[in-house]
């Protein structure tokens, strides 16, 4: 076969090859070198770009009974070492020694993830602290943390939608909060209850983001006190979505074809 005709079995086979983006198995996070369907040195056309993450659970539940006997405590937590999806949950149960006069039990879980064009979650916490009949039987406090806390950086105007919701269990009751704050930690959207709230607030803003630094927080946090607040308990579920970027070459098919010719 001679050389004339191999590159025109070349040319022919590039021409027949389809134009492909981001495949839905590819990780957009090391795309720079996906080949034969990827796109190549594509990180300018992933809208968010994740720096930073906190993502934890933790409960604690404390009996401190006068006359129980010396106090007691269960702590548990769990953190997210990465970027890669969270699921967690952890409970924590105490009680005075002899089981008969004060009693804390602590909960709080979370479901989260950071995807390439959108951060979603949801998470919460709920908890009880029984001292008896009477304060004067010592404290019975159960402690829970259900946070998210993601930085993250876009390159170029992006239109967004929020949306989500936070719940708490009374009108005393302040634990549920999302927030998407600038890079300086001004407010842009900050969903948090107050006296006249109802028990859950629904929320779904849109707007458009420019270039920066950006952070996203949800926190359900509580720890009743008996004998005023024996139970509480809080929850949180959000999703930040982004729209398409500026249309950027998805593959370098193009380009080769077209030094080709």
């Amino acid at each position: 076969m001679n050389t004339l005709h191999c590159l025109a079995t070349i040319i022919a086979l590039l021409y027949a090859l389809p134009s492909m983006g981001f495949s839905a198995d590819a990780d957009p996070l090391n795309a720079d070198t996906q080949v034969a369907g990827h796109a190549i040195g594509s990180m300018q056309s992933i809208p968010l770009i994740p720096l930073t993450q906190n993502r934890r659970v933790f409960a604690r539940a404390y009996v401190d009974c006068e006359v129980g006997g010396p106090p007691t405590e269960d702590v548990h937590e769990m953190i997210a070492p990465d970027f890669m999806p969270f699921v967690a949950m952890v409970e924590a149960t105490t009680q005075d020694p002899g089981g008969m006069y004060c009693d804390a039990h602590a909960e709080a879980s979370q479901n989260s993830e950071i995807q390439a064009d959108r951060l979603l979650g949801s998470g919460g916490s709920s908890g009880i602290g029984d001292n008896g009949s009477s304060w004067q039987y010592g404290n019975a406090i159960s402690q829970c943390i259900s946070e998210f806390d993601v930085t993250f950086e876009i390159t170029q105007d992006l239109p967004y939608t929020l949306s989500g919701s936070i719940s708490r269990s009374g009108f005393n009751s302040f634990p549920s909060s999302v927030a998407l704050r600038d890079g300086i930690g001004g407010y842009i959207h900050h969903f948090v209850f107050d006296m006249q709230s109802p028990f859950v607030i629904d929320f779904n803003v849109q707007g458009t983001l420019v270039p920066g630094q950006y952070r996203l927080t949800a926190n359900a946090s509580i720890s009743p006190h008996p004998p005023n607040q024996p139970t509480d308990s809080g929850s949180y579920e959000f999703e930040l979505a982004f729209g398409q970027p500026t249309a950027v070459e998805p593959t370098t098919w193009g380009r080769i074809k077209a030094q080709l010719r």
